[in-house]
């Protein structure tokens, strides 16, 4: 072999050796890079982030299966309550609800709500009706002249069926800033679950509203709340009508007579309550005698207390507003919903009611609202201060009463709220006060619908911080007093270990 050959073969190997060596050392080097520090550490965060990936599309998966969700609203608008949850398990006949909705335009919020029956009770069928599919659908639901909108809700149980209208479901108000209506409070739930009771109930109550004396009528609000409930309200004036209440009144609702009744409406009342009878009984101030009318109290064991209540404890009434009262409340069945919710009721001039001694030990009375001890009863309407006076009456007052009496198998109820302002529109809007919620616990008090106490609309407007005259006095004293002086014993500290230093 030539000595090019041989050095060529050397060269060769040399640098297969080299290759080799190369070689070598890049797979050293790939392996202590797959042991370094910093790739452990960057493969530790790709698998957790992979493995959360993975939890959260299994998450999702299985929340969407199951219709896992939390209702964070304020109000819980998207939550039955548990009063809707007892009728829904307590359902015997199959319930079908129609929604009148063209595909694609279904309200959320009316879904998110809805889907919530079905998911509560098997009882409970949904079922979407396209009116552009299914055009001639809603024909036999409606009256002459009627139209069912979009999103609008049909309810049925064997013969009996109720239209829950879209807008109704949407208590819209004038915003004073911009002179447009705005949504403020939503009623899917008591509109659906009023629905559901009604067409399955057999009989429905009916309530009388007296008139003929002066009595203040009751506005478009409280009776669209009365209607809500199940109950036909009607109109009855004993003196025209000879004195008769008929026997398919459940209940009476008396608002705040100014003239008195004669002994033979009062005769026919009295007779009404031993057969059964219920009255809702809501008074007023009147210079006016009431002596038959004040008679019939006496028969309930109660009498009016002369003039108007002013509170003078501070935790009890409005701000600047001693006579706008925020009494204690009691626990009854008609109170209790409200009691536990937080909400407090606002009892504008309100008369005291007392709870006679002499009353028959078969009345059976029970406080609903109560003023503080402090609180006075002004016996001088036209006096210019509302400063205690020595004629004034000392309390404390019953500001509301219920009312029982059994006569043999039949037991009478009544209801005396001592305003009839505790009814005044604004207020039974105010989402942080419990006046309707009192006015419709009444009602179903009084007609044994006990069931559907306290399914009350939710509230989306922006409200005012309510607070009592006590809870003013006590952030005013906070704001301009205890913080202030923390912050200056903060500073006076600093300055001192600064100054050691």
């Amino acid at each position: 072999m030539s000595d090019n050959n041989i050095k060529e073969n050397e060269t060769i190997e040399e640098v297969n050796v080299d290759n080799e060596v190369a070689i070598s050392n890049k797979d050293n080097l790939i392996k202590k890079s797959f042991q370094s520090k910093k790739f452990k550490s960057g493969a530790y965060s790709t698998l957790v982030t992979i493995v959360a990936i993975i939890i959260v599309i299994m998450a999702n998966l299985f929340a969407d299966e199951l219709d896992l969700k939390f209702d964070l609203s304020s109000e819980k608008i998207f939550t039955l309550s548990d009063q809707t949850k007892e009728i829904l398990s307590n359902l015997k006949d199959d319930v079908t609800i129609y929604q009148i909705v063209t595909s694609g335009n279904e309200d959320v919020s009316c879904m998110e709500v809805i889907n919530k029956y079905s998911t509560q009770s098997g009882k409970i069928n949904i079922i979407q009706k396209d009116p552009v599919v299914y055009p001639t659908f809603t024909d036999k639901y409606l009256g002459t002249g009627e139209t069912i909108t979009e999103n609008s809700f049909i309810v049925e149980c064997g013969n009996r069926y109720k239209v829950v209208l879209y807008k109704d479901m949407f208590v819209q108000e004038i915003n004073m800033s911009t002179y447009e209506y705005e949504v403020t409070e939503i009623d899917i739930e008591g509109r659906i679950t009023q629905a559901i009771m009604y067409v399955t109930s057999k009989n429905l109550p009916v309530m009388y509203e007296i008139g003929g004396h002066g009595e203040v009528a009751l506005s478009e609000k409280v009776t669209g709340l009365i209607s809500k409930e199940n109950v036909e309200l009607k109109q009855l004036n004993l003196m025209t009508g000879g004195s008769i209440i008929p026997e398919e009144a459940k209940s009476l609702i008396i608002n705040a007579p100014m003239r008195d009744y004669t002994t033979e409406e009062v005769d026919a009342i009295i007779k009404y309550l031993e057969s059964g009878g219920k009255i809702l009984l809501l008074t007023t101030y009147t210079n006016n005698d009431m002596t038959n009318f004040n008679s019939l109290l006496e028969y309930l064991g109660v009498k009016l207390v002369d003039g108007v209540v002013i509170e003078g404890n501070s935790s009890y009434y409005l701000p600047d507003s001693q006579a706008y009262l925020v009494p204690k409340i009691e626990v009854h069945e008609i109170t209790t919903p409200i009691k536990s919710s937080g909400l407090g009721i606002i009892v504008p001039l309100s008369k005291g009611i007392e709870i006679l001694d002499s009353k028959r030990e078969t009345v059976d009375i029970i406080s609903l609202l109560d003023t503080s001890s402090e609180a006075y009863s002004k016996v001088d309407s036209t006096s210019s201060t509302i400063e205690k006076a020595d004629e004034d009456i000392l309390g404390p007052f019953n500001l509301a009463v219920a009312i029982k009496e059994t006569y043999g198998e039949n037991e009478a109820r009544v209801v005396i709220l001592g305003s009839s302002m505790i009814l005044q529109d604004e207020l039974l809007t105010y989402s942080s006060a419990g006046n309707s919620d009192l006015f419709l616990n009444s009602v179903s008090w009084l007609n044994d619908q006990e069931s559907s106490i306290s399914i009350r609309t939710r509230s989306v407007k922006n409200e005012l911080l309510s607070l009592t005259g006590a809870d003013v006095n006590l952030w005013s004293i906070i704001t301009i007093l205890v913080i202030p002086v923390i912050f200056l014993i903060t500073g006076i500290v600093v300055w001192l270990r600064r100054r050691k230093k």
